[in-house]
């Protein structure tokens, strides 16, 4: 994690990558030089961060707006649990 966002608060990287989850995943853990998530996982993340805004949730003016519903059909070991505790911050 880069000095700037060490010195941030959960609250203010809320409002940072809200509707960025895979800069939220890039600069919020710490990669290996030129290492990161997989490409599907980044494609994953970027769909994500794309229907967030296609949906025009604001979050602060919160109204309801639609869920996000995404899924990944696949093998075992190919990253599923690892990209849902990236999107989850742990």
């Amino acid at each position: 994690m880069s000095a700037v966002l060490e010195q941030q608060s959960l609250g203010e990287l809320a409002g940072l990558y809200w509707d960025d989850p895979l800069g939220f995943v890039l600069d919020c853990f710490e990669w290996p030089e030129g290492e990161g998530p997989d490409v599907w996982q980044r494609k994953f993340l970027e769909d994500l961060g794309r229907a967030i805004k296609d949906r025009r949730f604001n979050p602060l003016q919160p109204e309801p707006v639609d869920p996000v519903r995404m899924s990944v059909a696949s093998g075992h070991g190919i990253g599923k649990s690892t990209l849902m505790a990236l999107c989850s911050g742990s």
